[in-house]
């Protein structure tokens, strides 16, 4: 327990880390009151940490007397990004950190959400929230919980258990980068009116045979058929969804 540095500092600190995690990056910092009450602080102290920030350049204060990152134009994000997996994994996992630093780069909003226990309110919580992606990396599915993921499987990316059959997204080992094409397939940022082979290239994709197996294996079409979609994967087909969970 550190007792030597100022609370204040703590609180601008908490800020910082959570900010170089993918929080705040189009939204504004939380306000004195809500902070105070999250770092169990009195609100004179929550604002002199958020003072701190400003001061330091990296954040400034909107006429609004709303704090946001230094640079950053937009108060809603492109798209609001979760990712869900288990405590043990930690915050320093690898491709959490892809998908944290590709959610950056395309403008959108990052949440970390972290259980213990595959059952937990915060799942299903966080399912009911208007993510339009939502990674989720859960070893042990109840048959409600499967349920509910039928219903708005066109915004879930599984990693590492292939659900493809039932139209959620799959990344099954294949490399970080792909986190970054999926983000920007999902935001529009690339194949807007281009052939499959400049989007491909666009993507980092030397053949358009990998690009085209690459979209295949994570949402189930084909590049093509991906685009008429939107950039999202269409409901399984009817009766589908009343199966049990796949083995």
């Amino acid at each position: 327990m550190d007792t030597a540095t100022p609370k204040y500092i703590q609180a601008a600190e908490l800020i910082r880390s959570r900010v170089g995690h993918g929080e705040y990056l189009n939204l504004p910092l939380p306000g004195a009151p809500k902070l105070a009450k999250e770092c169990g602080i009195s609100y004179l102290t929550a604002r002199q940490a958020l003072a701190r920030l400003v001061e330091s350049g990296e954040f400034v204060r909107k006429d609004n007397g709303r704090i946001y990152r230094a640079g950053c134009e937009l108060e809603t994000p492109n798209l609001k990004i979760a990712n869900i997996m288990p405590q043990h994994i930690g915050i320093n996992y690898r491709w959490r950190n892809a998908i944290a630093a590709s959610a950056r780069d395309h403008g959108c909003s990052f949440s970390d959400v972290i259980y213990v226990n595959c059952d937990e309110p915060v799942i299903f919580e966080t399912l009911d929230q208007d993510f339009d992606v939502i990674f989720f990396q859960i070893p042990e599915i109840s048959e409600i919980l499967f349920q509910k993921l039928l219903t708005m499987s066109g915004k879930l990316v599984s990693l590492f258990d292939d659900m493809t059959g039932y139209g959620i997204r799959c990344f099954d080992g294949m490399s970080q980068e792909a986190i970054t094409v999926m983000m920007a397939i999902a935001n529009h940022d690339e194949g807007a009116g281009l052939p499959v082979n400049e989007v491909a290239k666009r993507c980092g994709f030397a053949e358009t045979r990998s690009f085209s197996r690459f979209i295949r294996r994570c949402h189930g079409v084909s590049p093509l058929e991906l685009r008429k979609q939107g950039g999202r994967p269409q409901e399984p087909p009817a009766g589908q969804n009343s199966t049990s969970r796949m083995d």
